[in-house]
């Protein structure tokens, strides 16, 4: 009888360290500008197009063609592709969206990062 309680214990806390580490480590949760950082890390600037496209496809993310963010310095970037990074539940629930700009040169020249509150 008392294993079994040892043993329940064991895994209700393996559970919650599981989900735990699930909230603290997902890049998502931090802010736009370190979620730059954490994008910037798996593809500097200066990276070809196709090397921006490799980290897409790896990870999965779904493309989208059009700057879904906050229009900069008055109009949006052009020249580039964005993504939905994903999303994440909270207090309120975020999508998270990048888009990647390129210079004539084909190059990485500019990251954004956008965070959207779902609903109210």
């Amino acid at each position: 009888m008392r294993r079994g309680v040892i043993i329940a214990i064991a895994a209700v806390t393996l559970g919650l360290f599981w989900i735990v580490a699930g909230f603290a480590l997902n890049p998502l949760r931090g802010s736009e500008s370190h979620i730059r950082e954490w994008l910037l890390e798996q593809a500097p600037l200066g990276s070809t197009r196709n090397d921006v496209l490799i980290v897409v496809k790896k990870r999965g993310w779904s493309m989208h063609p059009e700057y879904r963010g906050r229009f900069i310095n008055g109009s949006s970037p052009t020249g580039g592709f964005g993504t939905e990074l994903g999303s994440y539940m909270g207090w309120n629930d975020f999508t998270v969206d990048a888009y990647w700009r390129f210079n004539p040169k084909d190059r990485l020249a500019e990251v954004y990062v956008n965070k959207w509150r779902r609903g109210f």
